[in-house]
């Protein structure tokens, strides 16, 4: 009997040590979030076009002003913390967002859009038009030297604002007008894989960590704006989640916070709101004064 009692008390002891290390962890967890610095970055635009970061819980603002920029074209570098855009005269830049110095600088073969970026090798990937046909470039991000240049058959074209790199198979994702997610080999320009996807999806985010792809639907019979999960790998479709708030959002600008788990748009009255993609409901919102576009997000110490 008292073995029997020994043993309880033991493994309540356990268990208690057990509850106390996790509770403790997800303090420490909770309060590393806490303490990080919520960042955007992305054009500001007006009479005047700014590449900006902008701190979102104390509204510190940096900005350089640039002439132009082609839409879709622009990558946020984890390695120099940069902002990269190409411009309409051909050229990509990649600014310092703290300087605004410029750290890179070099002519295009054109004027690429719904560009991406691959850390692997340190290059970016893109499309431009040219004479009748569709290229798909990629070119080292240090120095502008072309690597691959092919001319790519697009259909009826893709849409604008749904493209993204699988770093896990080495393809640049596009998604043709059609539907369909089509997977290219950028060091080649062929077309490895194409699905059809299971709903319709605008601003979307690809989530490298669980390879799905987050976006935003809208239905005509409810008048209601749903956040929708693809499965990047079958296109079918994981969840749709109605957005609790009655809101209109501002085309091609999204991104996702995943230690919040929340979807990021910015709405109609420049509000950018951070939407929990399993329950619609709004977490967190921060009003800004100016319109954006290009938006990036990231946390930093």
């Amino acid at each position: 009997m008292k073995l029997i009692t020994l043993r309880h008390i033991v493994m309540k002891r356990i268990i208690f040590y057990s509850l106390l290390v996790f509770i403790l962890f997800t303090c420490e967890k909770n309060n590393k979030i806490a303490s990080e610095v919520l960042n955007i970055s992305g054009i500001r635009i007006g009479d005047n076009k700014e590449v900006i970061k902008l701190r979102l819980k104390s509204s510190e603002i940096t900005s350089s002003a640039i002439p132009c920029y082609v839409f879709a074209s622009s990558i946020f570098d984890p390695v120099t913390k940069g902002f990269g855009y190409v411009d309409c005269y051909s050229h990509f830049n990649l600014i310092n967002l703290l300087t605004g110095e410029i750290i890179y600088s070099y002519s295009l073969p054109g004027m690429l859009s719904q560009v991406v970026i691959d850390t692997s090798d340190y290059s970016i990937i893109g499309l431009y038009y040219e004479n009748g046909s569709n290229y798909i470039v990629k070119v080292n991000l240090e120095d502008g030297t072309v690597i691959t240049k092919k001319s790519i058959d697009l259909g009826e074209g893709i849409y604008a604002t749904t493209y993204f790199f699988n770093p896990n198979e080495n393809e640049y994702v596009l998604l043709k007008a059609n539907d369909s997610l089509i997977s290219i080999n950028p060091n080649n320009g062929t077309i490895v894989k194409s699905i059809k996807v299971e709903s319709n999806i605008q601003e979307t985010y690809y989530d490298m960590t669980n390879n799905r792809l987050i976006g935003l639907t809208y239905s005509l019979i409810t008048d209601q704006n749903y956040i929708v999960i693809l499965d990047v790998e079958t296109g079918d479709l994981i969840s749709r989640v109605e957005i609790k708030e009655r809101h209109d959002f501002h085309g091609g600008v999204s991104s996702f916070d995943i230690e919040t788990n929340s979807y990021i748009l910015i709405s109609s009255e420049n509000e950018i709101l951070f939407i929990d993609i399993e329950s619609g409901q709004i977490k967190d919102s921060y009003q800004i004064e100016f319109d954006i576009t290009e938006f990036k997000f990231w946390r930093s110490i």
